[in-house]
């Protein structure tokens, strides 16, 4: 398989979030499919890299693949297009005269997760990834942003962002689909999500209740289900 080097890397920093640094690729006939949580199951992620977003591709089925952060750094070293080979339980990464090899895991250690379940939502609108990303900015120049909550609130045809502790941020942003009305509050499994996003979501949210972040884009659909921050945990 071939594939531009900064889409790979692009697709798996959206995988590692949140410490996830283990899951099943499944190259499928459509694309590279990857479904997996992380530890503490505050995230579901389900991600998909088209077909189309390789220059050569084949759907070899599923390998167990470990160490997604090191591996990030590792095609980083890598200019272009990179190609990649699976022989046996090594997965090998090359371009011109440099190489690079490491072992993959089997994928009867890592747990396979069933298909999500369908989840209904009280609101749907989309977000620009710099309003939440230049929010968490402004916010953790004064704070501890590992120690905050973040709370969305819906109103007709906008949303505001606000955070709990001393010092309180408040930003209005304009969402013509927003019909008003909801109230979620989210804590660090939002805040790790946030860095990675790229293009504009769907975000859909109901209170006390896990949010939905939809990314699409011309090479990848990555979807993520985030646990809430409930009041009586606060």
């Amino acid at each position: 398989m071939k594939i531009d080097v900064k889409k790979l890397e692009i697709f798996l920093k959206k995988i590692n979030v949140s410490a996830i640094t283990e899951a099943i690729f499944n190259f499928e006939e459509n694309g590279l499919k990857v479904s997996c949580f992380n530890a503490p199951n505050t995230i579901r992620l389900d991600a998909v890299l088209k077909k189309s977003a390789f220059e050569i591709y084949e759907s070899i089925g599923k390998i167990g693949v470990q160490d997604i952060d090191k591996i990030i750094k590792i095609i980083q070293a890598f200019s272009k297009v990179v190609e990649i080979t699976i022989e046996g339980n090594i997965i090998n990464f090359k371009q011109g005269s440099k190489e690079v090899k490491t072992e993959l895991v089997d994928i009867q250690f890592i747990t396979e997760i069933s298909v999500a379940k369908e989840l209904e939502f009280e609101e749907t609108f989309t977000v620009l990834p710099s309003t939440l990303q230049s929010f968490v900015k402004d916010v953790s120049v004064v704070q501890k942003i590992n120690e905050i909550t973040i709370e969305i609130r819906t109103a007709e045809k906008k949303f505001r962002l606000e955070n709990s502790g001393k010092f309180k941020f408040k930003v209005d942003t304009e969402a013509l689909e927003s019909k008003g009305g909801t109230v979620a509050k989210f804590g660090q499994p939002l805040i790790d999500i946030i860095p990675v996003l790229t293009n504009n979501i769907q975000l859909s949210l109901a209170k006390d209740y896990p949010a939905k972040i939809l990314e699409q884009s011309d090479d990848s659909v990555i979807c993520y289900i985030v646990a809430p921050r409930i009041e009586n945990e606060e």
